[in-house]
């Protein structure tokens, strides 16, 4: 676990936010950012040592993620991050074949000269930033 760049500690858990919330963001984050890759085993002790908390909210919070599918609970190894087999991403894949071409035919539909502009205006900036894409 610390290989990975935990936010710190619970001084940046939001005023509304519960300990619960704040661990569960924090780990849906690094789930979704890749830093918690498919079949990482989640040991709630490590997680709540990393997070500066109690082992509660980080039960709490892989119960909520396991509901969510971004966890399944192994009974041999405990809270281990989801990881699609082959069926499931081929499904993923299929559907993502359907969807994106329809999702640029609405853009294309819905696009000015405004949006074209601002567009243009964080292009240059990133290019100038040297901000390169993982694609």
């Amino acid at each position: 676990m610390d290989e990975l760049r935990w936010p710190g500690t619970l001084s940046h858990l939001n005023p509304r936010q519960t300990t619960v919330e704040y661990v569960k963001d924090t780990l849906r984050k690094a789930i979704l950012g890749g830093e918690l890759v498919g079949g990482t085993r989640l040991v709630q002790a490590d997680l709540a040592a990393a997070l500066e908390t109690s082992t509660t909210p980080v039960r709490e919070a892989l119960r909520d993620l396991t509901s969510e599918g971004l966890i399944r609970s192994d009974p041999h190894r405990g809270s281990v991050v989801y990881e699609p087999n082959a069926y499931e991403l081929d499904e993923i894949y299929q559907i993502c074949r359907v969807l994106e071409p329809l999702a640029i035919r609405h853009a294309v539909e819905h696009i000015d000269d405004d949006l074209i502009f601002r567009l243009q205006k964080l292009t240059n900036a990133c290019s100038t930033s040297g901000y390169r894409s993982s694609g």
